[in-house]
């Protein structure tokens, strides 16, 4: 079978091949911003293309359904971790905790950095504002894999994954690297 370099989704736009991947990846929106979706080869294999927009489809057409989901899944899974894990002064001389706090500031705002930061450890709104969702895969079993970015703050660059099946049911979670 020859594999087409790009896919076109009448809404979401262009998929391009990725062949050390082995996966189509494109951008589909994600409340007020964009993520990427990655739909690996062995998706195709039980289903055409058409099927496969229509999953993208209906992921973004139940965004908030499925963040509240995340949230619930994220604490289930990774909170107790996080709160074990959280340290960000080790990285910083305690003279300098004002730089801690510019650098996460930009990932997550002044006002949960100072906190964060001030007290050493992670309350449930930093945790969940430090966890940020960075792409969701699409695999052959129809599960979808939710990849979380906490740039290095919490789980020291680790790969912090939810899946969940289609139905919008969270299935795992798992921390890797």
């Amino acid at each position: 079978m020859t594999i087409p370099k790009s896919l076109k989704h009448p809404r979401f736009g262009i998929f391009k091949w990725e062949s050390d991947w082995e996966a189509y990846t494109g951008n589909i929106p994600w409340g007020r911003r964009k993520i990427t979706a990655i739909i690996y080869r062995d998706a195709f294999d039980h289903s055409d293309v058409e099927h496969i927009w229509q999953i993208l489809e209906d992921i973004v057409s139940h965004v908030e359904s499925w963040d509240i989901a995340i949230h619930k899944a994220l604490k289930e899974h990774f909170y107790t971790k996080a709160q074990n894990w959280f340290a960000p002064h080790d990285d910083y001389d305690e003279t300098d905790f004002g730089s801690l706090i510019t650098d996460m500031a930009e990932y997550v705002g002044k006002e949960t950095a100072e906190r964060l930061v001030l007290s050493g450890k992670i309350d449930e709104d930093g945790f969940y504002r430090l966890m940020k969702l960075d792409s969701i895969s699409l695999s052959e079993q129809g599960l979808l894999d939710f990849h979380f970015d906490d740039n290095g703050w919490i789980f020291d660059g680790h790969s912090i994954t939810l899946t969940a099946s289609i139905e919008q049911d969270i299935l795992d979670g798992s921390l890797a690297g």
